[in-house]
């Protein structure tokens, strides 16, 4: 399973769209708005926050192969590791 490629950006709905209904909900989507990648509304949740950690998934996912995949990572703790390696497989749909 393949996500869309980042980078990923949150945008507020009020700055983009004064017609949307709700102001302050947020919208994840590519560099060139081409492609929204997730919503997160306002109502009884932090919609900011939300879609700020999700605007970040990929450039942490990355980060964290990096990791993975450098000599190193056997000097690790292992629950480092063992952490890792299970976000990494969450995040690929593993």
């Amino acid at each position: 399973m393949s996500h869309t490629p980042g980078p990923w950006y949150a945008y507020r709905e009020g700055d983009r769209n004064r017609h949307f209904r709700d102001q302050d909900s947020y919208t994840v989507m590519t560099p060139k708005h081409t492609e929204p990648v997730a919503h997160c509304g306002s109502y009884l949740m932090p919609a900011k926050a939300n879609a700020n950690l999700i605007s970040a998934a990929p450039d942490l996912l990355s980060v964290a192969k990096k990791i993975v995949d450098d000599p190193s990572f056997e000097m690790l703790d292992t629950d480092i590791c063992g952490a890792l390696e299970k976000a990494i497989a969450k995040a690929e749909g593993r």
